[in-house]
């Protein structure tokens, strides 16, 4: 699989800028990726994925399962919101490929099938689905963007490149 890097050329997907693996970047391409297939009334994937990191801590789960609800959809920063029940199998298998090249940049992935992860995430998704809630944060990405840095640092997820 291959993107296009920094400098225009198109590059396997380890062999990018690191910057394509750091917290701001990622939570920016999150912050712009509408979810339930780009419905102008849906969360974006980082508010979603914030969500699932407080919600994770509300009901009392420790540290690092609010730190893979908070980075258990990074992968859609490089390939879009897919939804879970209609993935085929080649589209998970390249999501898989991505949580292993953000693992080897330094991030801490949720393990394929954590139950408590898929706990909190089908919780939150189904309030979405219900509420098709305005932004959790206000009219402001930048305030969004600030809570994604402050739970990426808070629940020690990322750690540089680990690769």
């Amino acid at each position: 699989m291959k993107f296009h890097d920094i400098d225009g050329e198109i590059r396997p997907l380890l062999e990018l800028s690191d910057e394509y693996f750091s917290p701001r970047w990622l939570g920016c391409k999150l912050g712009g990726i509408r979810r339930f297939q780009g419905d102008p009334r849906a969360l974006t994937v980082l508010e979603h994925s914030i969500l699932c990191a407080q919600e994770a801590l509300a009901v009392g789960l420790d540290i690092h399962v609010a730190g893979w609800c908070l980075t258990h959809d990074l992968a859609e920063a490089f390939l879009g919101d897919w939804h879970g029940p209609s993935k085929n199998a080649a589209q998970h298998a390249v999501e898989l490929e991505v949580d292993a090249a953000l693992i080897l940049k330094g991030w801490r992935i949720p393990p394929t099938g954590s139950r408590l992860v898929k706990m909190v995430d089908d919780h939150v998704y189904r309030c979405e689905r219900r509420m098709m809630w305005p932004k959790v944060y206000g009219s402001t990405s930048l305030k969004v963007e600030r809570r994604w840095l402050d739970l990426v640092q808070e629940l020690e997820v990322y750690h540089g490149n680990a690769g």
